[in-house]
């Protein structure tokens, strides 16, 4: 049986995102490359858009040509153990990202956009002993 993903979605069911016709290869490269999605052949011979794969569930990109002017406000809820890496790489590629820090300790990440405008709040795994 094959490993899952190091990453996962703070959702309870599979999640459904807009992305912008032609940006395929972008999403890929964050998904999948940047963020350690597992990039999944579900839809693609029925014209659906890219599902990526996370320990936990999916998220299914569905294509539109113009971005929603009503985007969804609540972030996307990833975590990774890859969190520091991730931060370094995002870092030495310029791309622009926001640190939060919530009420309690330990309670911090980053907010960022993926290639298509839709928000991600990235956290850091925390295993609890």
């Amino acid at each position: 049986m094959p490993e899952p993903p190091p990453v996962r979605l703070m959702s309870v069911r599979d999640v459904r995102l807009p992305m912008v016709a032609g940006l395929e290869r972008a999403m890929d490269g964050f998904y999948r490359d940047l963020l350690r999605f597992e990039r999944v052949e579900v839809g693609a011979d029925r014209g659906e858009g890219p599902v990526y794969r996370a320990e936990n569930h999916d998220l299914r990109l569905d294509v539109v040509e113009v971005p929603p002017e009503d985007q969804v406000s609540r972030p996307l809820g990833v975590i990774s153990p890859h969190y520091g890496e991730i931060l370094e790489w995002l870092a030495e590629a310029r791309i622009e990202f926001e640190r939060v820090r919530g009420l309690s300790a330990g309670d911090d990440g980053v907010l960022l956009q993926d290639p298509s405008g839709n928000w991600v709040a990235l956290s850091p795994l925390r295993e609890f002993r």
